[in-house]
């Protein structure tokens, strides 16, 4: 009698199809996982940004009118911050970029009374802040 070493086509083609479909579960959620993430320090930007914009307003009296810098984090985040200066006030969007715009948030909103706010977007803005 002879001992077969190894496995079949069929075993090998099992694998392969469980493989196949873990993956098309695990990658949704991954990339589910990254915009979630990328959300979540958006809003973290816009806030830091919110909070040196009103310690500039305390000390010289006014919002300044132009960009401050943002934190060194934002470069790295698929989001563009945009600003927008009104009488004596603020509104910073975070707009989001490349595989980000496909974010049920859309664009997150911030101004300067504190109110928060989302363009865009599929979700209330009680799940997106």
């Amino acid at each position: 009698m002879k001992l077969q070493s190894g496995g079949s086509l069929i075993e090998l083609m099992i694998v392969i199809a469980i493989i196949a479909i873990l993956t098309c579960v695990f990658i949704p959620m991954y990339s589910s996982f990254l915009q979630k993430s990328y959300r979540q320090q958006a809003r973290i930007n816009l806030l830091q940004l919110s909070h040196s914009m009103e310690r500039i307003a305390i000390i010289s009296g006014s919002y300044p009118t132009q960009r401050p810098d943002p934190p060194s984090s934002a470069a790295q985040l698929p989001y563009q911050f945009i600003y927008t200066f009104k009488d004596n006030s603020f509104d910073i969007q975070a707009l989001p970029i490349g595989a980000q715009i496909t974010d049920e948030c859309g664009t997150l909103t911030l101004s300067s009374k504190g109110t928060r706010g989302v363009l865009s977007a599929q979700w209330p803005v009680s799940l997106c802040w």
